[in-house]
C-alpha cells in the first residue's frame, strides 16, 4: 500500500477532475510548480491570487520546509536531495499542523465566502457560476485512443521514471502514466483507469526486469490466479531500461580505455613534488601518488575516492598543476552539482567552473548554435556590406564564441566535484563529449556519500570496477585522533561511532527548554567571540522563535536596525541581519557575481 501511495494520489486527481468537468463543466489548465517540473492541473478560471488564499495551509508548509532545507544545506555543506526534501517537507507538515477545531459545514461555508469575497470584490457564489462551461475538451471512452497514442505516452512516462530511477517498480511507471493523461477528460472512472492499465503494461513491457525468478515450485495452492506466488508481494518486480545499462556499459568503457590525453610521469613527478602556490608545502604522499596515477594514465575517465577530509581539493589543484604543465593554463575545467559548489570549486582550484546541468543544458545547444551560425555564414556570403551585415557579423561572433564556450577542447581535463552526486546519464553525456573532443573527465567523490536525485550510481561502479582506482586515505580535517576514526566509521555506518561521539561529549541531551537555552548561549557565546556559528531546529516554528530570540540580541545590541521587511513567515528582517538565498538568479548581480542558491 505504501509503495502505491503516489500513485493513488495521482488516481485520486485524474478521476476527480473528470467528475467535476461532467458536473460542473469545469476546465482545467496545466500550472508550473515552485519546486518541481511536474505539472499541476488547476480549475481554469480561477485566479492565482485566490488560489493563494485557499492555500494557506500549503504556503505554512513550504516556509516550514524551505526553513529546514536551508538548515539542512548549511549543516551538510549542500542541498538535499529529491528524498530528503520529501521527508523534510513531511517534517513540516508536522510541525506546522493547527491544533483541531470543529466547525459546522454553515459556519465553514460562510468563512469560505468572506475570505473570497475579499480576494474577488464580488460576490462569490455568482463568480463561481462563470466557471462553467469552460471545458473545451471531449469526455473520452477508453475505446477512443488508439494503440500508437498509448504506446507513444508509454515511452514518455518510462523514459521520465528511467531519468529519475536507476532501477524502478511498477507503481513508479503507474504513477507516471497517470501523470501523462492528467491534461486529458475521461467519461468515467473506469474508462481512465482502463487506458491508464493500459498504458502501464506497454510501459512495463519495455523495461528489463532483473529481479530474480522464482526457482522453486509454488503449489497451486499458494498461487495466485495469474499463477504468481502469494509469497512474492503483488509489483515488488523490479525493473531497469537497456538505454541505462547503455550507458554503464560506456562508462565501463571509457574508464578501461587509454585513448585520452596524459602528462608525461616525468612532468607529474616534478609537479608533485614542488610546493602547491600559496601553500608553501607540497602534496601529501598518498596525494602525490594519487594524482600522479590520474594524470598519466591515458584513461579517459578516471576516478579519485575520498572520505570527507581527505584532501581532495588539494588534490585536485595539484592535479591542476600537473595537467596545465603539458596542457597550458586554461586546460583544466570544473563542474560541480550546484552553481554555489561550482564558486567554491574555482575559489580552492583556481580553474573556469559551471554547473553541471547547466552546461550539459548549453552543451546540448551546440548543434542549434551551429545550425545557426551556417545560415548567418550564408546570410553574409549573399548580402551586400550594409548596416544589417554589420549585425549578422555581430551575431555570427555572438554565436561563435558561445560554441567555444560551451566546448571541449582537445587536451582538457574536465574535474566533475561531487560526482557521487551526478547522474549516470549525465556522466555518460559528458564522457561522450570529452571523449570526441580528445578530452579526459576526472570524476572526483566519495560513493559512500549522497547519491544522485536522478538514475545514478555510476561513480560507485567505476571506484569498484578498477582495484587500482585512486584513493585518499589520511583524513587531515580533525586534530583529535579519535574524530578521524570516528569519521571513518560514519562513513561506512558503523553504529560504534555514535556511542564514540556520546563519550566524546559531542552529544548533549535534556528537556527541550533546557536545550534550546542551552543551544542558543552556544551560539550567543560564538557570536561574539567573533566566529561564525549556526543553530539548527527540526521544525519551523523552533527556527522562527531562536531567530526572533536572536534578532532581538541584536537589535538590543545595536548590531541590527529594529525595523525591516517582513518575510514569509512574518518575521523581519533589516540592515544587518543575514538573509541565505534559495534560488539561482543569474540576472541579479553581486560583488562576485551572480546570486546563487545558499548565498
Amino acid at each position: 500500500l505504501f509503495r502505491s501511495t503516489v500513485g493513488l494520489s495521482e488516481m485520486y486527481n485524474g478521476v476527480l477532475s473528470d467528475y467535476l468537468t461532467e458536473a460542473l463543466g469545469w476546465g482545467w489548465e496545466a500550472c508550473a510548480r515552485r519546486h518541481s517540473d511536474v505539472r499541476k492541473y488547476e480549475v481554469a478560471g480561477v485566479i492565482e491570487r485566490l488560489r493563494e488564499e485557499f492555500s494557506q495551509r500549503s504556503a505554512d508548509i513550504e516556509v516550514a520546509k524551505d526553513v529546514l532545507v536551508d538548515a539542512f544545506a548549511a549543516s551538510h555543506g549542500r542541498q538535499p536531495s529529491a528524498r530528503e526534501v520529501l521527508k523534510l517537507r513531511q517534517q513540516a507538515t508536522l510541525s506546522t499542523r493547527p491544533d483541531k477545531h470543529v466547525d459546522s459545514l454553515a459556519e465553514l461555508v460562510d468563512g469560505w465566502r468572506g475570505r473570497a469575497r475579499e480576494v474577488l470584490g464580488s460576490d462569490p457564489v455568482a463568480w463561481v457560476e462563470t466557471l462553467a462551461g469552460r471545458n473545451d475538451l471531449p469526455l473520452l471512452r477508453a475505446g477512443d485512443l488508439a494503440d500508437e497514442m498509448l504506446a507513444e505516452a508509454a515511452k514518455v512516462a518510462a523514459h521520465t521514471v528511467a531519468e529519475k530511477r536507476a532501477t524502478f517498480a511498477r507503481s513508479n511507471v503507474f504513477a507516471e502514466v497517470l501523470r501523462q493523461f492528467h491534461g486529458v477528460r475521461f467519461a468515467t472512472a473506469d474508462d481512465r483507469m482502463a487506458v491508464v492499465e493500459r498504458t502501464t503494461e506497454l510501459a512495463v513491457g519495455e523495461a528489463l526486469l532483473i529481479s530474480p525468478p522464482e526457482l522453486a515450485h509454488t503449489p497451486a495452492a499458494f498461487q495466485r490466479p495469474d499463477g504468481t506466488s502469494r509469497f512474492r508481494p503483488r509489483g515488488s518486480e523490479i525493473y531497469t531500461t537497456q538505454d541505462l545499462l547503455d550507458a554503464e556499459v560506456r562508462l565501463l568503457d571509457a574508464g578501461r580505455s587509454v585513448g585520452g590525453p596524459s602528462v608525461s610521469p616525468i612532468v607529474a613527478a616534478d609537479a608533485c613534488a614542488r610546493n602547491l602556490p600559496g601553500q608553501g608545502h607540497p602534496l601529501s604522499a598518498d596525494q602525490s601518488a594519487a594524482v600522479q596515477q590520474i594524470v598519466t594514465s591515458g584513461r579517459v575517465v578516471d576516478v579519485l575516492v575520498g572520505a570527507a577530509g581527505t584532501g581532495k581539493s588539494t588534490a585536485m589543484r595539484g592535479a591542476r598543476e600537473a595537467w596545465e604543465r603539458e596542457h597550458g593554463v586554461g586546460s583544466v575545467v570544473g563542474l560541480a552539482p550546484s552553481a554555489a559548489a561550482a564558486e567554491v570549486l574555482s575559489d580552492v582550484v583556481g580553474i573556469a567552473t559551471e554547473n553541471t546541468a547547466k552546461w550539459l543544458t548549453e552543451a546540448g545547444r551546440n548543434t542549434l548554435r551551429l545550425a545557426e551560425l551556417d545560415r548567418l555564414r550564408a546570410d553574409l556570403h549573399r548580402a551586400s556590406p550594409s548596416l544589417h551585415t554589420r549585425k549578422l557579423h555581430y551575431r555570427a561572433q555572438t554565436v561563435t564564441a558561445d560554441i567555444e564556450r560551451w566546448s571541449l577542447r582537445p587536451g582538457q581535463l574536465v574535474i566533475v566535484d561531487e560526482a557521487s552526486m551526478a547522474g549516470t546519464f549525465e556522466l555518460d553525456t559528458l564522457t561522450e563529449q570529452a571523449r570526441n573532443a580528445g578530452a579526459k573527465v576526472l570524476l572526483v567523490g566519495d560513493w559512500a556519500q549522497l547519491s544522485p536525485v536522478s538514475a545514478g550510481g555510476a561513480f560507485h561502479l567505476l571506484a569498484k570496477d578498477r582495484d587500482d582506482a585512486a584513493q585518499l586515505h589520511d583524513v587531515r580535517r580533525f586534530r583529535q585522533e579519535w574524530e578521524r576514526t570516528a569519521s571513518v566509521d560514519l562513513r561506512h555506518g558503523r553504529a560504534d561511532a555514535a556511542d564514540t561521539y556520546v563519550t566524546q561529549g559531542r552529544v548533549e541531551g535534556g528537556d527541550r527548554e533546557s536545550m534550546l537555552d542551552l543551544l542558543y548561549e552556544a551560539w550567543r557565546d560564538d557570536t561574539r567571540a567573533g566566529k561564525r556559528s549556526l543553530m539548527i531546529a527540526n521544525d519551523s516554528q523552533t527556527v522562527l522563535d531562536l531567530n526572533n530570540r536572536a534578532r532581538a540580541d541584536r537589535v538590543q545590541a545595536g548590531a541590527v536596525s529594529a525595523g525591516g521587511v517582513e518575510t514569509a513567515n512574518g518575521s523581519v528582517a533589516g540592515v544587518g541581519d543575514s538573509v541565505v538565498t534559495r534560488r539561482n538568479q543569474r540576472g541579479l548581480a553581486t560583488g562576485r557575481g551572480w546570486v546563487k542558491n545558499g548565498d
